[in-house]
């Protein structure tokens, strides 16, 4: 190991002169000993206890991310020269993490495969940014379609598709990749299925959410979400946030909002919205600050406003209608629970307005249907108790659930009510106003 680690580091001293002499011949000389060295030793390195060997990562990333290859004069020749010998054999440097992970290793060696994984992903879009990938691309779609049963091996391929994907290039034809990833059952194996949803979520945002009409066989976001939606339990445990970036932390958020919520309204059964619900309602407790949540609500109001306005205006099917109104509001209810934290300044009240809004749109909508007014009202809840805390005048809210209660008839609707009490208690204003609307509630029941 002691070899190829010198062997390496001579050859990293030899690229640094070459590349500035643009020799190009020598240069994907070494390029092919790098590789042929990490196939070569690549068991004696992932196994190695000796502070020295773990250089050989080190090095390999040098030279496959092609660091100083800037400096050369005629880039694009000599860039086209090195990549495409190195994709040669893309599955020697994508498939070398496959055995070892079939070995079952755990702790340290488990976290140093990842670390190796990490180092050649930003290997592979380093050189995807260099040259057409289409091909590449085509080929690892092709090994995963010559044995759709080795579910490593096809692991291995979406490892390297994924790593393909960079933030300014991405393949425009990637429609095969998406058939054979939607195309799979989700019964799959379960580290299939997670790699899936990863590539899934990482492809996302390079596709349009409306496909031109006459390119009838691309794919678009509903047929993503549509399988995500198979697969809920994996597909949340997605999560991209890092709380150490502040000024990036609200956006990753709503990022994530989307991505589940996208899924969850997709859903076949309740109980896989609650538990999405409630992993929403965990993000929140976890990486949002309190003043982080008034954003993350207001996107989640306009999100679910802008769904169920449409369907309601669109969908002639009403049981439809109500199961993902239902759906909806149930996750909705759930979220509120972890949105304790919440800080509102003044400016930000429109947020509340919207979302009494579409409370009692929804409930004017759904009169026969009391699971979801119970819904409704348990957000409506969260929303004035949200108003002890900054003044907000409830007036013409509060006259809207007496008319409520004679409309439907719901118990429920008192709970919201209800708690107008605490507000106006904490700011002394209202009684006038609040006790006519009593009187009237007390009248109708």
């Amino acid at each position: 190991m002691n070899f190829s680690n010198h062997l390496l580091k001579i050859c990293e001293k030899v690229v640094d002169t070459e590349i500035k002499q643009d020799k190009q011949d020598l240069i994907i000389f070494i390029t092919g000993i790098v590789t042929a060295l990490a196939t070569k030793f690549f068991r004696v390195y992932i196994h190695s206890t000796e502070e020295e060997d773990f250089i050989f990562c080190e090095q390999l990333s040098y030279l496959g991310g092609l660091d100083n290859i800037n400096t050369t004069p005629n880039l694009n020749i000599l860039q086209q020269s090195i990549v495409q010998f190195s994709f040669r054999t893309p599955s020697k440097l994508c498939f070398a993490c496959e055995e070892f992970m079939n070995e079952g290793l755990t702790g340290e060696d488990s976290q140093f495969i990842f670390d190796v994984q990490d180092k050649m992903t930003v290997c592979l879009r380093t050189v995807s940014e260099l040259i057409p990938i289409q091909q590449y691309l085509n080929d690892a779609v092709s090994l995963i379609s010559t044995d759709p049963c080795d579910s490593s091996r096809i692991e291995s391929c979406l490892f390297f598709i994924t790593g393909l994907i960079g933030e300014s290039h991405f393949p425009i034809d990637c429609n095969e990749t998406l058939e054979m990833i939607l195309n799979t059952k989700p019964d799959a194996p379960s580290p299939l299925i997670e790699a899936y949803c990863r590539i899934l979520k990482d492809l996302i945002p390079h596709i349009p959410e409306e496909r031109n009409l006459s390119s009838t066989s691309e794919i678009g976001h509903d047929s993503i979400y549509k399988w995500l939606a198979l697969v809920p339990e994996t597909a949340s445990k997605l999560n991209d946030i890092d709380e150490e970036d502040y000024e990036e932390r609200v956006e990753q958020l709503n990022e994530h909002f989307e991505y589940i919520n996208n899924i969850l309204i997709l859903c076949h059964e309740i109980r896989e919205v609650e538990n999405l619900a409630r992993s929403l309602g965990n993000v929140l407790e976890n990486f949002a600050s309190s003043d982080d949540v008034i954003y993350v609500l207001d996107w989640v109001v306009d999100f679910y406003s802008k769904t169920l306005f449409q369907d309601f205006e669109n969908n002639p099917n009403k049981s439809d209608s109500s199961r993902l109104t239902r759906f909806i509001m149930t996750a909705f209810a759930i979220i509120t629970k972890s949105m304790d934290h919440i800080f509102v300044q003044p400016h930000e009240l429109v947020t509340l307005q919207k979302t009494f809004s579409l409370c009692f749109k929804v409930m004017n909508h759904c009169k026969d249907n009391e699971e979801i007014c119970e819904r409704t009202c348990d957000v409506l809840r969260f929303i004035i108790n949200i108003i002890n805390w900054i003044y907000y005048d409830l007036e013409d809210i509060s006259k809207q659930f007496p008319q409520l209660y004679r409309s439907l008839g719901y118990s429920c609707v008192l709970i919201p009510f209800g708690a107008i009490i605490g507000v106006v208690h904490k700011h002394g204003k209202g009684w006038d106003w609040f006790l006519k609307d009593c009187k009237v509630s007390i009248y109708l029941i």
